[in-house]
This record gives structure tokens, sequence and C-alpha cells, in this order.
């Protein structure tokens, strides 16, 4: 018996022991699983704070006088405007805190407290947006067509500038989107110094550093930015290049980080193994301009009909290589203001015209209008210098032939087609709109309008117009009835806004929201 208990308690005690022991190798194994994915977690965390960006064809680094959009994409991260526009394409203000119009031709501009200029400890002032304004204005620069209406620009104080129009501009505002130099920098002979230019200072989130023995340019984070994030994106290296191609090419070989292109065979000439790319509309709108003041294309119907007989999808396939987004008015399709597309559909385009009264035979549609029998035959005019113009001329021709609107494609100089639009002389003209911000289109529809191509004329919309005008408030009330009543009209045939591509190696990530206003958007998230 006594053994027994002997034996009973030997037997616990070691299973307590082998339990404990048991414990603590768990215990072990867990601190060990704790430590790998600790260090998981720390490896998911290393990366390089610094990229490689490219410039081609310098032509200047002043971002007043570059013609160069690859330079003026990368200045843009060091000059700052007053405003730009978010992701969905409404106003943002940068070094703008407010706006005010106090009457029709006077606006109040206030500053941002406390915007720092990247050398010297100098702060921004009122004094430096005057001096940037009349630079525009005193000189032929690639942003003094945004002045041209001032009359007069008074310093109210530090922080504060009285902007006084010739002509009443209720959109005056979105014009201010250009870079804002330092008058303590540049002013005198100091603005046509390219020593002084290279040397960059702005307000921006990166700052010049150096200039490299190679030529390239340093750009360091700025820690003082006004607006008070984080990067980590710490270190920008500026590449120039005498070539395109020869940015192309030192992408290609992972001498540079990222590139943005308009070409529309990218993947031919890229390929697509070891990068990504990023997609995103660009200020070029491609459309079709009617002459409104004709009697036949004046109906807002056969306008409607030609719309939707053109396969749009197939020519973005066959002629951009899907490089271009579908769109019905010139509203980017980012804005919450963009509305849904009609859909290619021949039967419906043969209703469109059948409802308003045309009649087809054979081989053409007609109608008596004031005692005269039309007929639905136009000539399309296109810039014969335009390769890819003459391609979507072709295809727009045969896809109106399947509905039986019969089109004569008149190859012709630019010249030629800026001297017909402005005497008149055409029916249809296939050209390219500029279309930086949501009052532009609004432009191209309104009475007396300068880019009024079409000689569009309605009272309805240009109620709606008046209305967009009054405030801010009645603008954002006014602009989903003026998409409305823009796409059941068609005073363009809206075809599509041509893409860019950002393309970067697959080492590169970041939150990339790039749009036309801004390529780089979020670039201080980026790293690799």
């Amino acid at each position: 018996m006594r053994k027994r208990i002997i034996l009973f308690l030997i037997i616990i005690a070691f299973t307590c022991g082998f339990i404990k022991e048991f414990k603590k190798i768990k215990e072990n194994t867990k601190n060990i699983d704790k430590k790998e994915t600790e260090n998981k977690e720390i490896v998911t965390e290393i990366y390089r704070d610094e990229l490689n960006l490219s410039i081609a064809e310098v032509d200047t680094l002043n971002p007043l006088k570059t013609q160069n959009n690859s330079v003026a994409t990368i200045l843009s991260l060091v000059y700052e405007p007053l405003i730009s526009y978010k992701s969905d394409e409404e106003i943002e203000c940068v070094l703008l805190q407010s706006y005010a119009k106090t009457d029709a031709s006077t606006w109040i501009l206030k500053l941002k407290d406390g915007v720092k200029w990247h050398t010297a400890g100098e702060t921004l002032k009122s004094n430096d947006v005057t001096f940037t304004f009349n630079l525009l204005k005193n000189n032929n620069l690639t942003y003094s067509s945004n002045v041209e209406n001032i009359s007069t620009v008074e310093k109210i104080d530090d922080g504060a500038i009285k902007v006084t129009l010739n002509n009443p501009d209720d959109f005056f505002i979105t014009k201010l989107n250009f870079p804002i130099l330092p008058e303590y920098y540049f002013k005198g002979d100091n603005f046509n110094n390219e020593t002084k230019a290279e040397k960059m200072v702005g307000t921006g989130p990166y700052k010049y550093s150096q200039t490299n023995s190679d030529g390239s340019i340093e750009l360091l984070f700025n820690k003082s930015w006004w607006n008070g994030e984080e990067a980590k994106l710490n270190k920008i290296t500026v590449y120039k290049y005498s070539t395109y191609g020869e940015a192309v090419k030192a992408f290609k070989s992972a001498e540079v980080d990222m590139i943005v292109t308009n070409m529309t065979s990218w993947k031919e000439k890229f390929g697509t193994i070891g990068m990504n790319s990023y997609s995103f509309e660009n200020t070029e709108y491609e459309a079709i301009v009617p002459n409104c003041q004709n009697v036949v294309l004046s109906e807002s119907s056969v306008r409607r009909a030609i719309l939707q007989a053109i396969n749009r999808e197939n020519i973005i396939n066959s002629v951009y290589n899907e490089n271009a987004t579908i769109s019905d008015i010139p509203i980017h399709t980012n804005s919450k203001n963009s509305i849904t597309n009609a859909e290619y559909n021949i039967e419906k385009a043969k209703q469109i015209l059948i409802n308003a009264g045309w009649e087809q035979t054979e081989t053409f549609w007609h109608k008596e209008i004031n005692g005269k029998d039309y007929k639905l035959n136009f000539t399309l005019m296109v810039n014969k210098d335009s390769e890819k113009k003459v391609l979507v001329a072709e295809k727009v021709k045969e896809d109106l032939a399947e509905i039986g609107i019969n089109i004569t494609i008149a190859k012709t100089t630019l010249e030629n087609l800026k001297n017909s639009i402005e005497q008149d002389k055409f029916e249809l003209i296939l050209t390219s709109l500029d279309i930086k911000n949501e009052t532009i289109p609004i432009e191209t529809v309104s009475k007396d309008s300068k880019i009024n191509y079409a000689n569009y004329s309605s009272d309805t919309m240009q109620k709606i117009i008046e209305k967009l005008k009054i405030d801010e408030e009645n603008y954002k009330e006014n602009m989903p009835a003026f998409g409305i009543l823009y796409k059941s009209e068609a005073p363009y045939i809206g075809l599509y806004f041509k893409n860019n591509t950002i393309l970067t190696n697959k080492s590169v990530k970041g939150n990339f929201e790039p749009t036309w206003s801004n390529y780089f958007r979020n670039i201080i998230s980026f790293c690799k």
C-alpha cells in the first residue's frame, strides 16, 4: 500500500513538472512567435525615403516662363499657387485663406498666415502676390492670359490684396492657379537670372538643396511647410535629359523611378512587366463642334442623334489604345458634376431623328424646314497634320453612314480651322478643347463668349448660367441642372478626354491620386 502511495506521488510530481515545463515551452514559443511577428512588422516598415525623377528638354526653371509641361510639373513641388483643385474638381485654397467678391469687378484676396519661403526666414506677404501679378501683366509669360483682365492690384496690408478687373468676371478666382514667386528673391534683374531660377525658392513641400556635379538637382522635404503634414518621401533627385527619349531610356533602365507620358502607345514603348501604371484624364477634350447657326444643326435632335451613333469606345480602342475616357460633356469624370454618358445605340439614334420629324429613304434622311427640303449631309473639317484626328474623322464617317448620315471629310490646316470658326464658315469641326476647370464648359455655351465656338444659344441655358455666376452656393445648387441641359441639348458633340499615364517601377509605393492639376498629388507619401 505504501509503495503504491509513493508511486502515485512520483507520478503526480512528474506530471506537474511536465505541465510546468510544457507551459514554459509554450510561453517561449509564444515569445518566439511574437518576436518573429515583430521582426516581420519591422521588415515591412523598411523603405527608402527617396525617389529619382526626370525632366527633359529644359527651357528654364523659372515657373512663370517655362513652356515645358514636365518642367512645370516638377516645379509644382517647390512653388505653390493661390488656389488649386481637389481630386473632385472643386476649388481648393492653397496660399489663399479666403476670397470674396465685393462688387462685380472687385475681389479681396486674403493670404494664409505664417507661410514661409524656403530661405532667409521670410514669410509670404501680399507684396509677393502683387509682384507676381505685375510680372505676368507686364510680360508675355506662360500665365499672362490669366491676369489680362486685371486693371489694378493694391496691397491692403501684408496679408490682403484688392484686385480690380477691367470687366466683371464671376469666375476670376479659378484663374489664380499659377505659381507665386518671392519678391525679395526675384525682383529686378533677378527674374531673368537662370542661376537664381535653378536655386529655386518657393513655399511648397520640397525645397532646393543642391545641384550635383552631373547637373541633377536635389530637393528635400520642407519640414517648415505650412501644411503641417509629415512625409515618407524625404529626398527627390531630379535628373535632366536632353530629350524625352533619353528620359524614357532612363526610366526603362531604372535610373529614374517615375515618368509621366501622354503617349497612346506607351504599352508598346515601355511594356507592362515590372512597373505600375496610373492613368488620369488630361485637359484635352476631343469633340465635334457643330455650327448651331446652320438650319439643320440648330436642332438638338440632330446633334444628339449624331452623338448616339458614334461608337466612341471603338474609337478609343482602335485609335488611342484605350488611353481616353468617354464623356458626353466637357467636365472631368472625377467631378461630382459629371453625368452618365450616352450609350452607342444606332436604333436609338434613328428614333431620335424620327421623333423630330425626319424621314429616311434608302439613301438619305430628309425633312422640310420653313418650306425647304433639307438632308442630313455634312462636311466635317479636321486638321490634316493630326494623324489621329484624321483617323477619328474617318471612324465618325463610317459610324454615321450606318444610320444614313453622309459625311464628307475636309482635311485642312489648323490655321484654316481657326479662320473657319471665326468667320462661322463651317458645319462640323473635329477639334480639341482645353478644359482646365468647370467654368470653361460654361463659357463654351455662354452668350457672347469668345469661346462659344458652336454659336450655341439657349434662353434656358443662359438663365442657368446667370444663376451659376451669383455665388458659390448658387453654383453648387445649379451645376447639376447645367449638366443635364448640356447633355440633352448637345451643343457640342462630346467624345472623350485624352489620358495621361504615370508609370513607376514596381518598388515605388504610395497613395496615387493623379489629376490634370496635380500629377504628383500625395507625393509625400511615396517611397520605395
